[in-house]
Protein backbone atom coordinates (compact mmCIF):
# COMPACT_ATOMS: atom_id res chain seq x y z
CA UNK A 1 0.00 0.00 0.00
CA UNK A 2 2.99 2.35 0.15
CA UNK A 3 3.44 2.41 -3.60
CA UNK A 4 2.73 6.14 -3.87
CA UNK A 5 5.66 7.15 -1.72
CA UNK A 6 8.12 4.58 -3.03
CA UNK A 7 7.36 5.49 -6.65
CA UNK A 8 10.22 8.00 -6.74
CA UNK A 9 12.37 6.34 -4.06
CA UNK A 10 14.23 3.68 -5.94
CA UNK A 11 16.83 3.39 -3.19
CA UNK A 12 14.32 3.05 -0.34
CA UNK A 13 13.69 5.31 2.61
CA UNK A 14 17.07 6.50 3.82
CA UNK A 15 17.63 9.67 5.82
CA UNK A 16 20.79 11.56 5.00
CA UNK A 17 21.86 14.77 6.68
CA UNK A 18 20.84 17.03 3.80
CA UNK A 19 17.29 15.66 3.96
CA UNK A 20 16.75 16.81 7.55
CA UNK A 21 14.81 19.95 6.65
CA UNK A 22 13.12 18.51 3.58
CA UNK A 23 9.56 17.31 3.05
CA UNK A 24 8.81 13.88 1.57
CA UNK A 25 7.36 14.48 -1.88
CA UNK A 26 4.98 11.56 -1.33
CA UNK A 27 3.14 13.64 1.26
CA UNK A 28 1.79 15.86 -1.51
CA UNK A 29 1.09 12.93 -3.81
CA UNK A 30 -1.12 11.38 -1.12
CA UNK A 31 -2.65 14.74 -0.14
CA UNK A 32 -4.13 15.16 -3.61
CA UNK A 33 -6.41 12.17 -2.91
CA UNK A 34 -8.11 13.94 0.01
CA UNK A 35 -10.44 16.85 -0.86
CA UNK A 36 -9.47 18.95 2.18
CA UNK A 37 -5.76 18.48 1.43
CA UNK A 38 -5.70 18.64 -2.36
CA UNK A 39 -5.40 22.44 -2.43
CA UNK A 40 -1.95 22.08 -0.80
CA UNK A 41 -0.74 19.50 -3.36
CA UNK A 42 0.49 21.97 -5.96
CA UNK A 43 1.46 20.85 -9.43
CA UNK A 44 5.08 21.85 -8.86
CA UNK A 45 5.32 19.43 -5.91
CA UNK A 46 3.70 16.61 -7.85
CA UNK A 47 6.04 17.22 -10.77
CA UNK A 48 9.04 16.94 -8.45
CA UNK A 49 7.64 13.69 -7.01
CA UNK A 50 7.88 12.02 -10.39
CA UNK A 51 11.24 13.45 -11.47
CA UNK A 52 13.52 13.89 -8.43
CA UNK A 53 14.58 12.15 -5.23
CA UNK A 54 12.07 11.61 -2.45
CA UNK A 55 12.38 14.98 -0.76
CA UNK A 56 11.60 18.61 -1.56
CA UNK A 57 13.55 21.27 0.28
CA UNK A 58 12.77 24.90 0.90
CA UNK A 59 15.65 25.81 -1.40
CA UNK A 60 13.81 24.03 -4.24
CA UNK A 61 10.37 25.60 -3.62
CA UNK A 62 9.90 28.32 -1.00
CA UNK A 63 6.30 27.45 -0.12
CA UNK A 64 6.86 23.74 0.56
CA UNK A 65 7.23 24.05 4.34
CA UNK A 66 4.06 26.14 4.71
CA UNK A 67 1.96 23.76 2.64
CA UNK A 68 3.35 20.70 4.45
CA UNK A 69 2.52 22.36 7.80
CA UNK A 70 -1.04 23.01 6.64
CA UNK A 71 -1.44 19.37 5.60
CA UNK A 72 -0.13 18.27 8.99
CA UNK A 73 -2.54 20.58 10.82
CA UNK A 74 -5.52 19.13 8.96
CA UNK A 75 -4.38 15.53 9.47
CA UNK A 76 -3.80 16.20 13.19
CA UNK A 77 -7.44 17.29 13.52
CA UNK A 78 -8.76 13.97 12.20
CA UNK A 79 -9.87 10.99 14.25
CA UNK A 80 -7.13 8.43 14.79
CA UNK A 81 -8.68 5.84 12.44
CA UNK A 82 -8.56 8.28 9.53
CA UNK A 83 -4.98 9.25 10.38
CA UNK A 84 -3.99 5.57 10.37
CA UNK A 85 -5.48 5.15 6.90
CA UNK A 86 -3.60 8.22 5.67
CA UNK A 87 -0.34 6.92 7.10
CA UNK A 88 -0.83 3.44 5.65
CA UNK A 89 -1.10 4.92 2.17
CA UNK A 90 1.88 7.17 2.79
Amino acid sequence: TRKYYSKSCSNGFVINRFKGNSIPSGLFYIAKIYPKLSKYAKKSYLKMHSSTPCFISKKDILTVNNDASKITEVVNSWEISKVKTFMEIF
